[in-house]
């Protein structure tokens, strides 16, 4: 597990060592539109760049759906790639290959 955080602000993950992937399992910020989230991500991605993985991945949660429009930007201004997958608690999969 691994712990991006800014005040008290976080992105959890789960670190796959053997695939080199990172999974995002939740991301908590105390206020939004305020950059704080886009400043951790761009911590994790340069993370996972500098550690040598090959993508981060996660997904959307149906308890987010009144603010999906707001994540799905969020994640691609950050070059995610975004799947629609309605799967019981899933909107959608998330994914970052990282070059």
């Amino acid at each position: 597990m691994c712990k991006i955080s800014l005040g008290h602000s976080f992105i959890n993950c789960i670190i796959q060592e053997e695939d080199k992937i990172i999974e995002i399992i939740d991301i908590q910020c105390e206020t939004i539109n305020d950059g704080i989230g886009s400043l951790m991500m761009e911590k994790l991605i340069s993370y996972a760049s500098e550690n040598n993985y090959c993508k981060i991945v996660g997904w959307l949660s149906i308890v987010d759906e009144e603010h999906i429009d707001r994540l799905r930007h969020f994640y691609m201004k950050h070059g995610f790639t975004i799947k629609t997958e309605y799967d019981g608690m899933k909107l959608a999969d998330i994914e970052l290959l990282i070059t």
